[in-house]
Order: structure tokens, then sequence, then C-alpha cells
């Protein structure tokens, strides 16, 4: 006795829904048995063993009886009727059935003699679709009567192989490796195996991907870490099956060399230098077959930045600006305004720039990621020419010895940060002497604008310094760095002296008991007049420092 297997082959049974029934699912299988004890006796048996599965749609098995009908045609739909029978109350078990193809109606070579038949197969009523081809079986019942005794013809056995989708392919078997070959070595014959290789993947989806049914597939399950950052080099371990004998990586535009490799992950040094939001790695084998793309996110990491000199540019003046920080990239640009520079060197944690700007007034120096993502500090654009106004970074008792000394201090402090030009003091004397000294007595009053040593305008002018409100406070010493607190001033708002020497802490001279004073912090009337109680002279506060 010969035994052929014909794997399950699928179609679906769907109930009407007038009838308020559940779906199913339908899946069968064909068993032929031949029977072939010698040339003389050799017969065409009239029955086929046949088993089928029934699920609802849940993936449920049924348990019960069902109405079968089975009926043979000469074509997939419509067609002629070449064979028909039912059987009644067939049981069900755990979704799996079993009959004899002509129990009732005893099947006739004469069925399969003009071609292939399609078998229908009505489950209490209900018609499944589409009809399963029957070629292969019949004609190995034409074999046996053709004289071969327990084979089967070359010829029959091609056509099995090629025209029935025992493992499940639709169209089946087209690939020429199929065939009674067992690749995988799991007693399986390759055209009745849905996986050939053995690799977990199903021949479909292979073909699918252009990879061959019949070599192992590498096959990437997951990387770490789960994603990598842009334009910085990353150790990334990738991780999946049939990993042993990778032969080149590909990873976006690179392809990094695979190391500590095992039959199951390989590690990559990546750099990423792309701002794509993310990037495809797949692998190729030592067998030529390549993995699947696996997509890796990629994300951008913000620059940082920790200082720029200068800390600011003259309007229309070309300026060399060199920035420092971390996060800087290839592709990286500089902002002011509205306008964008090109860097004209660009490390991890420098960036060199020409800024030009005709906009006068502070903004932010942004550095842009190519992924989109930046980082800024406080720049400023100041005019062409103009005069700089500091507070000092010491500090100093009201008793420094008056104006002259405070002007020493002013020039002592401007010559150690590198400015030129001559520097006073923002100080005054009380009217209590004939002749009081003051700003508005003294100083070269600028027809410029005064700016910090930061590049932020504080007034115009001398007439717009000294109405009583500023553009910007004057909270930066000579080398630009921020200071807060009360500076000694005992200077009105328009420049000039005050009433009393009690409020210049007797003309800064030992002995004094208070002065007035103004605040770092403020660009109001309070920078150089604050509206509390005139300070102890033992207090130590700054100074104002003009540009004359």
């Amino acid at each position: 006795m010969m035994v052929a297997t014909h794997d399950r082959m699928a179609s679906r049974f769907v109930r009407s829904s007038k009838r308020g029934r559940r779906r199913l699912r339908f899946v069968s299988s064909l068993v032929a048995v031949l029977l072939s004890a010698s040339v003389a006796s050799a017969q065409v048996p009239d029955r086929v063993a046949f088993q089928g599965l029934l699920l609802d749609d849940l993936g449920t098995p049924l348990n019960r009886t069902v109405d079968l009908d089975f009926s043979l045609y000469d074509s997939l739909a419509a067609g002629s009727l070449l064979w028909n029978e039912s059987q009644l109350g067939v049981l069900v078990v755990d979704g799996v059935y079993a009959v004899e193809l002509g129990a009732t109606s005893p099947l006739d070579a004469s069925v399969f003699a003009a071609g292939p038949a399609f078998l229908e197969i009505v489950v209490d009523g209900e018609v499944l679709v589409p009809r399963q081809q029957l070629l292969a079986v019949p004609f190995a019942y034409r074999a046996a009567q053709a004289g071969n005794v327990g084979s089967v013809e070359a010829l029959v056995l091609e056509q099995i192989v090629s025209s029935f989708a025992f493992d499940g392919q639709d169209p089946p078997n087209l690939d020429p490796s199929e065939g009674t070959a067992d690749v995988d070595g799991d007693g399986t014959p390759n055209f009745i195996d849905p996986d050939n290789d053995g690799d977990g993947r199903l021949d479909a989806d292979e073909l699918a991907t252009g990879n061959s049914i019949n070599l192992v597939t590498p096959q990437i399950t997951s990387i770490s870490p789960t994603s990598v950052p842009s334009f910085t080099p990353t150790t990334v371990q990738v991780s999946g099956a049939f990993l042993g004998t990778v032969a080149s990586v590909s990873y976006g535009a690179e392809s990094p060399t695979a190391t500590a490799i095992s039959s199951t992950s390989f590690e990559i040094e990546v750099s990423s230098d792309t701002a794509a939001s993310d990037l495809s790695l797949h692998v190729v084998a030592a067998n030529g077959e390549a993995s699947v793309p696996f997509s890796v996110p990629v994300f951008s990491v913000p620059p940082s930045i920790t200082d720029v000199d200068p800390v600011f540019v003259l309007s229309g003046v070309p300026t060399v600006v060199t920035i420092t920080g971390t996060g800087f990239v290839p592709g990286t640009t500089v902002e002011l305004g509205a306008s964008s520079f090109v860097p004209s060197s660009i490390s991890s944690s420098e960036v060199v720039v020409e800024i030009t700007s005709s906009a006068i007034g502070p903004d932010d120096l942004r550095v842009l990621h190519p992924g989109g993502v930046s980082g800024s500090i406080a720049f400023a654009v100041a005019p062409p020419a103009f005069r700089f106004v500091f507070a000092t970074t010491s500090t100093t008792r009201a008793d420094f010895g008056g104006i002259a000394a405070g002007d020493a201090i002013c020039q002592s402090e401007a010559v150690s940060a590198g400015l030129s030009g001559t520097f006073r003091a923002w100080l005054s004397e009380s009217q209590a002497l004939a002749s009081p000294d003051s700003p508005s007595v003294t100083f070269t009053q600028s027809t410029i604008p005064y700016v910090t040593t930061h590049g932020r305008q504080v007034a115009d002018d001398w007439a717009d310094l000294t109405d009583g409100t500023l553009d910007n406070p004057i909270d930066r010493d000579p080398v630009g760095a921020p200071v807060i607190g009360g500076v000694w001033t005992g200077t009105e708002t328009d420049g000039s002296s005050p009433p009393v020497a009690t409020n210049t802490c007797g003309e800064w001279t030992p002995g004094g008991t208070t002065g007035v004073f103004g605040r770092t912090s403020s660009s109001g009337q309070e920078w150089t007049k604050a509206l509390s109680p005139p300070a102890g002279c033992a207090t130590s506060l700054r100074l104002y420092c003009f540009e004359q």
C-alpha cells in the first residue's frame, strides 16, 4: 500500500448573516490511498480519504455534527458537474472531521479523464469558496493503471508537485527548487513544507521579500539602544536569529563592520550622519540571503552653548565670532535675527563663524543642528560708533577718597579688561560745596550711544541717558560678565549734584554717614537714585564707569 499525503488547503466558510450564525473558518486535508498488489490486480480505488478542520471566527474548533455535500467540477468557477455526493451528520471533534469521498456515490476514474477537477464543499447548506483543485491525486490513480507497481510516474509526480498547493502557497510550488528534497531535514519534503529551510519564515514571505525559500535568512528582531543619536558615534547591539555568518551590514548610507558575532547577535558602531528620523538596518549572510530591513529611530541632540567671543558685533562690520559648547556637528548653521550664517569651521566643541548684521540691539545667537534642534546665547549688535559703560567688578566703601579716586578705580578696571580710552566714575559732590563736581558738569556729553561691554545699548546719547529711563540696565562688568547689586552714585537722574552732603557720604571721604546709590538691575530712575533711604557709608558697593 502506498500513501500520498496532501497537506492542508485553506478556504473560508461564512454563514449567512440572515441566519444569525457565527462565521466559520475551514481548513481541509486530502489523503489518497493507492492499492496495487500487482500489475494484473491493480485497480483504481473508488474512495478517497478526506480530512477537514472547522474553526469559528475566533479560531475555536467546532464540536458538533454537520451536513456535508461534496461536488467535483471541471473548472474553478461555474463549469460542468463531474461528481456529487452528500454525507449527513458528520461528527466534528475539536474541529476535525474525517470522511471518505465516494462513500455514498462511488468515484470513477472517468471523472478525472478530462483533466483537472475542482472540489466544492458545502457545510450545512453554505458553499465554501474557492473550490480546491484535485489534479494530483486522481492522476496518481491513473498511474497505477499504467503499469507502475509501488511507484508513481515522474510526470505524475511533477504534476503533483507543481499543480497543488500542498504547502499552502498560492500559486503553489512555482519555485523550481520545490520537490521531494528535504532542505531543512525536518522530515517533511519541500513541496509540502511551508518553511523549506526551517528559518521560521514562511516560504511565501521569503518569496515576497526576494529571499530564497531554501536558504536560511538572517533575521533582526531588536537593537540596543532602541534609538541612536544623530552625528554621534554609538555602539549598537543587534539581536536576532541566524546571524552567525553575517558577511556585510548596511545602516543607512553606512557599511559598519560587525564585531562580537554570534548566531543571535553582533555589534556595530554607527555615527548616523544624517538628520533623518529613522534609518534602515539590514544584514547579508554568507549564503547571500539578506534580512528584512529593520527600522532604527534616529534622534538629534540639541547643541549647548557655554560661551561666545566676542559677545556682540558692530552693526555693518563683519566680525569673526567663536562659539564654544557641546553637540556641534557637521551641517550646523548659525542664526542671528533673520540672518543665517555658515561656519568656516566646526568641531564638536567649537564653531567659528563670520557675522555681519545691520540691525542694532539685543538678540539671541542661535546654533542650529541639522536635525532641527538648536541652542542659543545672549548676543547683541552694537552701533558702529559708541561709548562703553560698565559697573566695576570690585566693590568699595564710600570713603574711597573723592571723585578723583573713583575715576582712578574705573580707569584701572578698564585697562585690566583691555578697554582703551578714558573712563570716569558716575559720581557727584553735593551742593554744599561752592563748585560741586558732577557728571553734568565734567562728563563729555556724548552724541553717540552708550553701550554695555556685552553690546547692549544703554542710551542713544547724553540726552537719552539723563531723561530718567535707560534702554537697558548697566549690569555688566568690564569684561561683559553680569553683575548685581548697589552702586555708589550720589547723583540725580539728570547727572547733577544732590542737595546735601548726607547724599554723598561727606563727598566720598572718611567721616560721611550716608550716600545715594543706584541699582544695576534697574533701567528706571533707580539705576542712579534708589527710592530706598541712602545707604550707610561703611557699605561696600560698586561704581558706574563711563567712557569719555
